[in-house]
C-alpha cells in the first residue's frame, strides 16, 4: 500500500517536473489520464508534441498561428500571439484567467482585421465557451 503510494507521488511528481520545463500537451493529456480532470477544450486541436509555453500550430488555409509565455500576473497567465496567414499579420495577447473562462483577447494590432483574426483563431484553436 505504501509502495503504491509512494509510486503514484513519484509520477505525478515527474510529470510536474515534465509540465514545467517541457511543457507540451502530451503531458498535459498524461496528467488528466492519472487525475480525473478534464482536458480544455483548446488542447484537443493540437498534436501530443505542441508547447504549452510556446508553441506553433499551422491551419488547413496554411494560417500560423504562434504563441509565446509572456508572464503571469495576479489574474491569469498571458501569452503573446502572432496570426500569419502569408499576407495579412495581427499580433495580440491572450489572458487565461486562474479562475477560468472566458479567455480574453487583448491588444491585437496589425494587418488583419481583429474580427477575421478572432475568426481565424476560432478555426485554430477552439475556444468554446471561452474554454
Amino acid at each position: 500500500m505504501i509502495r503504491s503510494f509512494l509510486f503514484a507521488i513519484g509520477i505525478l511528481i515527474g510529470l510536474a517536473l515534465a509540465m514545467a520545463s517541457q511543457a507540451r500537451v502530451s503531458h498535459l493529456r498524461s496528467l488528466a489520464r492519472i487525475l480525473p480532470i478534464p482536458l480544455p477544450v483548446w488542447s484537443q486541436s493540437l498534436g501530443p508534441e505542441t508547447g504549452l509555453w510556446q508553441g506553433q500550430k499551422t491551419g488547413e488555409n496554411g494560417t500560423v498561428l504562434n504563441w509565446q509565455f509572456h508572464e503571469v500576473s495576479r489574474d491569469g497567465l498571458r501569452f503573446d500571439i502572432t496570426l500569419d496567414d502569408g499576407e495579412q499579420t495581427l499580433k495580440g495577447r491572450i489572458k487565461l484567467p486562474f479562475t477560468g473562462p472566458p479567455f480574453v483577447v487583448e491588444n491585437l494590432q496589425g494587418s488583419m482585421e481583429p474580427q477575421q483574426g478572432m475568426a481565424v483563431l476560432q478555426t485554430l484553436v477552439p475556444l468554446r465557451n471561452g474554454t
